[in-house]
């Protein structure tokens, strides 16, 4: 039985002259293709010919046998026996599923009896439909056949084609006549009846499917809510159709950093030498050491890669690593006693330049906002010696909380082992002199306690019993948290101060505004009034009060 084969004309002169042969192009690097060697592949590398499958029309007048890489793989028609007219017989590759021949080279040679009905060809299968691929060689026209066998890779066997359309099939033909052709038989062939090799194959197949995430990536690399150090892992499943998975990869910033093997065997490597190369479904963890990475955030991707090219990406996420050594030298835990001696206090411009070079150790000093302090200490070592050119770091802290401390400076001791730094403008805060030892800290500490800036402006001076004074204002230093700053008015009572009045500064100026109906003033009355501000926990300034306002009222 004849194999589904499509030809256009029946009679032989007029097959020859209606067959057109596609361009022949060089083989492009197209992402989506990957290229499967047989017999040899071209790095003068063995493979072998096994996907190229054998088909008979009448098996026992035929003949195959496959001598690659060495030789060639060979079908063909026996000798010495006459063949019906639909005795056939080929070596086909198919293409796997997913997947399209879109261009290939052939190194095949073919001999044909001359003046016989015997015939050769090459074919492309499009679905389930075989067309004629090339001109063939038809020993009715005086053929006797195509390259040489004994030339294996000569230019002579090349053959280079790339179907109009993608096709899924190729095979080297015989038979006894051709398709249509209305042969009855072929007459005994003396020597050769039709035969084919194939000594070498570059099939191109296009492979458009990309790789998926079977579930979202897992694992540190991609999940940590914290900094990262060391090696960290990112797990993963896999699928594909076609060629089939060949790499999983992490990058990082743009750059792959790390690659795991999606495929097991020899097979899953270029040069591929089967079809379907590459597994279709995996399951890998592949390991990034951060320390390769500066400390700091990145971005983080993880890659699928198939034979065909094709790239997934999973991601971006943020990854933070943490690989350096932490850096102790503003810690001030914990305390050790080292044998040093460390001493620090602050400093108000407005003192008196002090006659000892070692600083007047005042532990803790009240200080105006609108001015700026100083801190400075001695280092002094063991054997009672300053100790010169020591790292000292400042820090500080918002006082009487608890936390994260702020540097504020690191400073080297001078010859004598003093330091000093200035104190910038801001809130009350404890302060911290570190010199770190092997084991610990050695630290002395004081606390600057700021005066805030309170403005009060009264709205007269002089009113009439029954009127309103509005004492308005503003509390300068800040910030001011949400809630406001309690702000009481007072009044002077002969021994003591009475409060009259209570509002909240708010807002990022911290301005408030406090009035006062006077009621019961009979005569002429002269009152001293102030505004002032208590300490509290929200409102890290010392309490404050403003100058007495006096204000005449008349009854």
């Amino acid at each position: 039985m004849k194999f589904p084969i499509k030809v256009h004309g029946r009679l032989r002169a007029a097959f020859a002259a209606a067959l057109v042969a596609a361009a022949v192009t060089p083989a492009a690097a197209d992402a989506g293709a990957y290229t499967v060697h047989s017999c040899q592949d071209g790095a003068g590398g063995l493979a072998s010919a096994e996907p190229w499958g054998f088909e008979f029309a009448q098996p026992t007048l035929s003949l195959s046998d496959d001598s690659c890489p060495r030789g060639g793989r060979h079908v063909g028609l026996r000798v010495n026996v006459a063949h019906p007219g639909d005795a056939s017989a080929r070596m086909s590759f198919l293409a796997p599923a997913d997947t399209s021949i879109v261009h290939y080279r052939l190194w095949r040679s073919a001999k044909v009896n001359p003046e016989t009905g015997y015939f050769f060809s090459a074919l492309e299968r499009f679905g389930a439909d075989w067309r004629w691929a090339g001109t063939g060689c038809n020993g009715a026209s005086g053929c006797r056949g195509v390259g040489d066998p004994a030339k294996p890779l000569s230019n002579a066997n090349h053959w280079e084609r790339r179907p109009v359309t993608p096709a899924s099939g190729v095979s080297l033909y015989v038979s006894c006549g051709y398709s249509n052709s209305n042969a009855r038989s072929c007459e005994v062939a003396r020597g050769v009846a039709a035969e084919t090799w194939l000594h070498r194959a570059d099939i191109t197949l296009a492979d458009d499917v990309a790789p998926t995430f079977d579930t979202a990536p897992t694992g540190a690399l991609v999940s940590s809510a914290t900094p990262v150090t060391g090696v960290v892992p990112v797990s993963l499943q896999a699928s594909d159709r076609g060629g089939g998975l060949t790499q999983a990869q992490v990058e990082v910033d743009g750059t792959v950093v790390a690659s795991q093997p999606l495929g097991g065997d020899a097979a899953c490597h270029e040069p591929y030498k089967t079809p379907a190369p590459c597994p279709h479904e995996a399951s890998a963890t592949v390991s990034f050491d951060t320390s390769a990475v500066a400390d700091g955030t990145h971005s983080v991707r993880v890659l699928l890669r198939d034979a065909g090219g094709n790239v997934t990406p999973w991601g971006p996420v943020s990854l933070r690593t943490a690989n350096a050594p932490p850096d102790l030298s503003c810690v001030p835990e914990p305390v050790v006693d080292a044998g040093l001696k460390l001493t620090a206090g602050l400093v108000s411009p407005t003192a008196k330049r002090e006659r000892a070079k070692r600083p007047r150790a005042r532990v803790t000093l009240r200080h105006s906002s609108r001015k700026q302090a100083t801190f400075r200490g001695r280092l002094v070592g063991a054997d009672g010696r300053p100790a010169a050119q020591a790292p000292v770091c400042i820090v500080w802290r918002t006082e009487g909380e608890t936390g994260d401390y702020q540097t504020l400076g690191r400073l080297s001791t001078d010859s004598d082992g003093n330091f000093s730094t200035t104190v910038p403008h801001g809130s009350s805060r404890d302060l911290w002199a570190i010199y770190r030892v092997a084991n610990g800290a050695v630290t002395a500490k004081a606390t600057v306690r700021v005066v805030p800036r309170l403005i009060v402006r009264p709205s007269r001076r002089s009113l009439r019993n029954g009127q309103t004074l509005v004492l308005r204002g503003r509390l300068a230093s800040g910030p001011i948290p949400s809630r406001g700053v309690l702000v009481l008015a007072e009044a002077w009572r002969g021994t003591h101060w009475q409060p009259f009045g209570e509002v909240r500064a708010r807002g990022r100026a911290g301005r408030f505004r406090i009035p006062y109906r006077f009621t019961g003033t009979t005569g002429v009355q002269t009152y001293s009034l102030r505004v002032r501000v208590v300490e509290q926990a929200a409102y890290p300034y010392t309490g404050v009060a403003s100058r007495a306002i006096r204000v005449r009222v008349s009854g």
